[in-house]
């Protein structure tokens, strides 16, 4: 198995970026089960990110994040 190795500010970037691609799907969706699902699988990312980062997630990261979870821009 291969090791990998991310920064902090890596990974935030990454899972910033996932999460913008499902919430910009949800946004564009017009079925509100849908919507509701994508933001819903926005919102994993965003737990597995807390999870990984624990206490080492800058206040201001986790904050931009979870502005990101809004269905309305």
């Amino acid at each position: 198995m291969r090791k990998n190795t991310w920064t902090y500010g890596e990974l935030t970037q990454i899972v910033e970026k996932e999460i913008d691609g499902l919430m910009e799907e949800a946004r564009a969706t017009a079925k509100s089960e849908d919507r509701r699902r994508k933001q819903c699988y926005a919102a994993g990312v965003l737990m597995g990110w807390m999870a990984i980062a624990a206490g080492d997630a800058a206040a201001i990261d986790k904050k931009r994040m979870r502005d990101k979870l809004r269905l309305t821009a």
